[in-house]
């Protein structure tokens, strides 16, 4: 399989996230509305002719070049003991008291707000050479920043590109309809979280595919998917992008030789024998899943009905690691979450994943776990 760039130009805001197993199951459903080809052989094991990440931001700088952000490795936060080697470095250099407290807000702040790398910052972080000690250290400002923190994001300290901004995220109160009576009620006010984008911003996903499957499925399928819109609250114009793939392939960045653990970019749902142990999962985060099912398309159902809500379903985040293990590509699975009713179908979850080789710093050179 080849890897691919998918960059969603929006235009509008988004009211909900674009994850791995939603580009998946839009494009599912573009193939079937489009009759591009029998979903059910296309999706037969042993495995799905293509997997996508999750979306992360993407910027276009000012040579006009596209600066793509991934997810923070789920090891790359600062433990107790990098803190302690911090505080008493700040203390030696500044004398102060509360340097103690003000080091642990910035790794409490990292912890919870940084979620984003640049592509140079996270080729270092896979790679290993870039450490949770190294960005505690540029946050407390001591010696010579390595890196730099807007926000969510964070670069590498050479790089120059405009960030600020990049994308926010707000609250937006809204009111419920009278449907009798054509107009709001008091008190049923509602609020949700849409994300709006600058201009010149917008969100991007790597692409595991064959170059015919691309060309004969995905790209048709993204062309439908440009006019109808990802997500919720697309009738209202939520989630609606000019979407453009990269025809060239591209390389993510990696570890080389010394590579000992796999990062997945994508919602990860192990397949059988993929995780010996539970050692194998070296540093992650779990999303618990309760999806509802796509109510837009109950009518193909030959009764018109199906169940509203599927099964739950837990899965491994973006940015989480496990131990380096051979695994068909691309690894993880489909999980069934309805099953199929009279006259209709099951519906599947995609716990696919697109991953990178990584160095995974916790291990000594004996392969342990430390």
């Amino acid at each position: 399989m080849q890897t691919y760039g998918v960059y969603f130009f929006p235009r509008g805001s988004l009211a909900s996230a674009l994850a791995s197993d939603t580009l998946f199951g839009a494009v599912c459903w573009a193939i079937r509305l489009l009759d591009l080809g029998d979903l059910a052989q296309i999706l037969s094991p042993p495995k799905a002719p293509f997997a996508f990440s999750s979306t992360f931001p993407f910027c276009l700088c000012a040579d006009m070049s596209r600066l793509r952000f991934y997810p923070r490795p789920a090891w790359l936060m600062p433990s107790v003991a990098d803190i302690a080697a911090v505080v008493q470095d700040v203390q030696r250099l500044t004398k102060k008291k509360a340097a103690r407290i003000t080091v642990l807000e910035q790794a409490k702040d990292f912890k919870k707000k940084t979620e984003f790398l640049s592509e140079a910052a996270f080729a270092q972080a896979v790679s290993g050479k870039l450490k949770a000690n190294d960005i505690l250290r540029a946050l407390a400002k001591v010696g010579d920043p390595c890196v730099k923190v807007f926000g969510s994001f964070l670069l590498l300290a050479n790089e120059r590109c405009e960030i600020e901004n990049l994308l926010r995220r707000a609250t937006v109160q809204r009111n419920h309809i009278d449907r009798l009576a054509g107009a709001t009620v008091e008190g049923n006010l509602f609020y949700t979280q849409e994300t709006f984008f600058r201009r010149g911003a917008g969100l991007w996903a790597a692409l595991r595919t064959e170059p015919e499957t691309l060309k004969s499925l995905i790209l048709p399928a993204l062309r439908y998917l440009a006019d109808s819109g990802f997500g919720a609250d697309r009738s209202t114009g939520k989630g609606h992008f000019d979407i453009e793939v990269d025809l060239q392939p591209i390389t993510l960045p990696q570890a080389g030789d010394d590579a000992n653990a796999w990062l997945t970019l994508s919602r990860y749902l192990p397949a059988e024998g993929e995780l010996r142990g539970e050692d194998d999962a070296l540093a992650y985060e779990v999303a618990h899943l309760r999806p509802k099912r796509e109510r837009r398309f109950a009518h193909l159902e030959a009764d018109g009905k199906g169940e509203v809500y599927k099964k739950p379903v837990r899965m491994f985040e973006p940015g989480s690691v496990f131990r380096l293990a051979a695994v068909e590509d691309p690894p993880g699975r489909l999980a069934e979450l309805v099953a199929a009713q009279q006259n209709g179908w099951p519906v599947y979850q995609s716990g696919l994943a697109v991953g990178v080789p990584a160095c995974f710093p916790q291990f000594s050179r004996g392969g342990r776990y430390e």
